[in-house]
């Protein structure tokens, strides 16, 4: 299982201060104490995620698994299909909107002059393409083939934003990334509705830490701007910050896994 970036408790906010100052303990720390010791659930298949950041990074991912097949060990006649439109789709625009995420990150720490801002976001786009491996895997699973119309759209949001991020001040990135992560957290916890509407509860796990781990980017991101001018405007604007978000997820008090379910009854999709 990853490392997790710490969630945070009322006591541990108010020692984190914004990375473009001087960060004496908090998240962006320990998130790069705990980054050499990240263990990956799953190795990446050769272009992607990974390979596809290798283009951005100039680091090759080939080499992480060799022995790596992007297929389960079960044959496609015992595959079972999903006959459930609603959760298909999910998954094919959260593997895709992954790599968006991805992107918008390489480009947010290249704005970045901080040396310990970097690392943090660093970290977080490597959890996108975490993530973007674990719904792969889910979907070849079910034979749920990826969408094309979704990876060329959410490419070039990605590449898009990314560039943006040169160009927006240090405020936007910030928040908007903030705001994207708010919204993916009820993705993983539909994800897992669905699945259980199908009487599928095997994926519980997995789709728990991950709309946990983007709880935690949620939490991360707003740290860094809760006290910037900007805030209550962007906020009455776009709905999200200090009094709103597009989830119900209390990291100081998580539900388990079991009763994970109660989380997001007003989802409302987006992004799509």
């Amino acid at each position: 299982m990853s490392a997790r970036i710490p969630a945070f408790s009322p006591r541990k906010r108010r020692n984190v201060h914004s990375l473009d100052g001087n960060t004496s303990d908090g998240i962006g720390q320990t998130i790069i104490r705990k980054t050499g010791t990240e263990l990956r659930w799953f190795p990446l298949p050769r272009a992607e995620g990974q390979g596809e950041r290798a283009n951005s990074h100039g680091n090759s991912s080939e080499n992480d698994c060799p022995n790596f097949k992007p297929t389960d060990n079960h044959s496609t006649k015992e595959r079972m299909k999903l006959n459930h439109p609603a959760l298909v789709e999910l998954l094919q625009r959260a593997y895709s909107a992954e790599k968006a995420a991805a992107f918008a990150y390489i480009g947010h720490a290249a704005s970045l002059k901080n040396p310990v801002a970097k690392a943090v976001v660093k970290q977080i786009e490597d959890d996108e393409w975490s993530h973007r491996r674990n719904v792969l895997v889910i979907m070849q699973q079910y034979d749920i083939p990826v969408s094309r119309f979704y990876e060329f759209k959410f490419h070039v949001i990605g590449r898009v934003i990314s560039a943006s991020c040169h160009i927006i001040g240090w405020f936007m990135p910030y928040f908007f990334a903030g705001k994207l992560e708010s919204g993916n957290v009820c993705e993983y916890f539909v994800m897992m509705k669905y699945f259980h509407a199908l009487g599928i509860k095997k994926h519980d796990e997995i789709l728990y830490e991950m709309g946990i781990k983007e709880k935690e980017h949620e939490v991360y991101f707003l740290e860094q701007i809760k006290d910037s001018k900007w805030l209550p405007y962007f906020e009455r604007v776009f709905s999200w910050g200090k009094q709103a978000t597009a989830n119900d997820v209390d990291l100081a008090d998580k539900l388990p896994v079991a009763e994970s379910n109660q989380y997001c009854k007003n989802y409302k999709k987006h992004g799509g």
